[in-house]
């Protein structure tokens, strides 16, 4: 009985572990910027609309605006990557974090401030 518990809770575990949501971290502008000099991050994602990044952008960033998130797997398919969530918006940051959360995505940040912080 004690090793069928065993065996139920690590498969639970797992099952947990692959499908439920990790909530995204809120970074301050500074820890966020001395983990891009020190590459702690996998990727810096931008979610402005393109048309916004134009105006500038941070260097080691890609875009990948709001409304093109859902799609990211096909840029990004391992899921456990170190991802930090820019924008001009902290609430776009929030939304677009929560996007890859529910998408599966395990260690994300987002900034708490405007992407310039970075600069």
């Amino acid at each position: 009985m004690k090793i069928q518990n065993i065996i139920l809770g690590i498969l639970l575990y797992f099952i947990i572990e692959k499908f439920i949501p990790v909530d995204p971290v809120k970074v301050l502008p500074s820890l966020a910027k001395d983990k891009i000099n020190n590459l702690k991050y996998h990727y810096v994602i931008d979610v402005r609309p393109a048309k916004h990044r134009n105006t500038g952008y941070h260097v080691y960033s890609m875009s990948i605006p709001l409304e093109e998130i859902d799609n990211i797997t096909k840029k990004i398919k391992n899921k456990n990557r170190k991802i930090l969530v820019i924008s001009n918006s902290i609430n776009m940051t929030k939304i677009a974090a929560n996007k890859l959360s529910h998408l599966g995505y395990r260690n994300i940040e987002y900034l708490n401030s405007n992407w310039t912080s970075l600069i």
